[in-house]
């Protein structure tokens, strides 16, 4: 099926976003892992930040609400909004 207009950026924009968020998970990854200078303490805060995704797919379903670019942004905003729970001032 070929799109045009709105549907054909809709279409390339889910595709990249999907390499970004990839990227930005290993960044996360990286960072984590200097700062706690471990590398489990870290594969433990990275997993919790995936286990958003899943979450926020079966909210989606529940509401019965179509997967657009602003609920993508929502379970990114949400894993942060975790991690600043944990350190509020960015320490260990």
């Amino acid at each position: 099926m070929i799109f045009s207009g709105r549907a054909q950026i809709l279409k390339e924009s889910n595709g990249q976003f999907g390499t970004a968020f990839l990227l930005a998970f290993v960044f996360v990854y990286m960072v984590l892992a200097a700062q706690f200078e471990s590398f489990v303490r870290s594969v433990s805060v990275t997993a919790a930040l995936a286990l958003v995704i899943p979450f926020a797919l079966l909210s989606l379903a529940l509401l019965r609400t179509n997967p657009d670019l602003y609920s993508m942004i929502g379970p990114r905003n949400a894993g942060r909004d975790r991690e600043e729970e944990r350190h509020p001032l960015g320490r260990t």
